[in-house]
């Protein structure tokens, strides 16, 4: 059997894209580490991960690297702190971080490095290397166009010289698809081709997996009190893990349902055990995180910033989106739901309650073109499971 190191960011939207990949390694005897930046979350240890320590470097100013909170939505929401981010984190701190991914790969002797295609040092120490690695994106990134017109695509343009003059430092010239630097030998994409369709233009080495369909805990699922669950629609918002600090967007959506006969849960982080979540009305149900997976069983209508794994998740579940964008892939995620028809977008920053609910009540309905997409989406996404195909392309990889 196989040693497949894995590499990506701390953060949940990096970790649990690929997570159901390593999983089924696991399954299928292979040995699995983690190299995880700047630190792994505990929990991957505990699924029987092999976690190989890391401490990414971080002689940037504090701002520059906010990852949460309300820091977070403030740089996010400013695009000239957003560029510099970006740049810090895909330019600035690659090289102090080569070496010691060179010296983990000495230490783990890995046969293969499965990395998101957005963590540069690893594919840099690769090559250095010749290790080979296969790429895993956590977005749909390698299978936008090319002229699809957005703030985070001009963004990564303003610093596309800047990143393949770092890349020529090493003596790579490598193809980058928005954020994603792609491999030569193996890039996965969580969707199909009659999701994002047939006119799509498909990188070399690229293969459309499909959603995964996870059976097994990835580790991070909270405890939820279902016996709260009444039985009338239920409508979920969450805008994920990382920008989660929207009190503005929350309280417009719970004003907008609250002549609605639905019931609304909220996963908001810090601000569900806030003073400001004290007023929300009686059929709003705010957690700091929720068993998203479980909660979409129960869902009839999903509101989301569009981060990859809530859109692939609600997709496969059957549940309709309302999509309201705030920065980076998140546009992205929103022209592909859109064209498919499973989502509607709608700026939640400048809406009107009255607005929002008439765009609810439009959604919620049994035979409503998004309600209609989704379960014809959900059907054909029931026929595979990503992360077995994934690893069956990584297996093929290696031999």
């Amino acid at each position: 059997m196989a040693r497949i190191l894995f590499m990506s960011s701390k953060e949940k939207g990096h970790v649990n894209p690929l997570l159901p990949v390593a999983q089924e390694l696991l399954r299928r005897g292979h040995h699995v580490g983690w190299r995880c930046l700047p630190f792994a979350p505990p929990r991957l240890g505990e699924l029987g991960i092999d976690v190989e320590p890391s401490a990414a470097a971080d002689d940037s100013e504090g701002e520059a690297l906010a990852t949460s909170g309300p820091e977070l939505v403030e740089l996010v929401r400013d695009n000239d702190r957003l560029l510099r981010w970006i740049r810090t984190l895909l330019i600035d701190q690659v090289p102090g971080e080569v070496d010691p991914t060179r010296e983990a790969f000495r230490r783990w002797e890995p046969d293969l490095l499965v990395v998101d295609p957005m963590i540069y040092q690893g594919i840099i120490a690769a090559h250095l290397d010749d290790l080979l690695y296969a790429c895993v994106s956590s977005s749909l990134n390698p299978v936008t166009p090319d002229d699809l017109d957005c703030r985070h695509s001009r963004n990564m343009q303003a610093i596309d010289a800047d990143r393949r003059r770092l890349f020529s430092n090493y003596g790579m010239e490598p193809v980058f698809k928005v954020a994603d630097c792609l491999s030569p030998h193996l890039n996965i994409v969580f969707t199909t081709r009659e999701y994002v369709g047939r006119d799509t233009e498909i990188p070399e080495a690229t293969h459309l997996v499909g959603p995964t369909r996870q059976v097994v805990e990835r580790g991070d699922e909270p405890q939820f009190d279902w016996d709260l669950l009444d039985g009338r629609p239920l409508i979920y918002a969450s805008f994920g893990s990382q920008i989660y600090h929207q009190p503005e967007r929350f309280q417009l959506i719970a004003d907008a349902t609250r002549e609605l006969d639905v019931q609304l849960v909220m996963s908001c982080g810090a601000l569900a055990t806030s003073q400001w979540a004290k007023s929300l009305p009686e059929h709003v149900i705010a957690r700091p995180y929720v068993p998203q997976r479980a909660l979409l069983e129960h869902t009839s209508l999903m509101i989301t910033h569009g981060g990859a794994n809530s859109m692939m998740e609600a997709i496969a579940a059957g549940v309709p989106i309302l999509i309201s964008s705030v920065c980076n892939d998140q546009p992205m995620q929103a022209y592909f739901a859109c064209r498919r028809g499973v989502a509607k977008a709608l700026d939640l920053d400048d809406a009107k309650p009255e607005e929002v609910r008439r765009a609810l009540s439009s959604m919620l309905a049994s035979n409503s073109p998004q309600r209609r997409a989704v379960t014809e989406m959900a059907a054909l996404y029931s026929e595979i499971d990503g992360a077995e195909v994934a690893a069956g392309l990584i297996e093929e990889l290696l031999e």
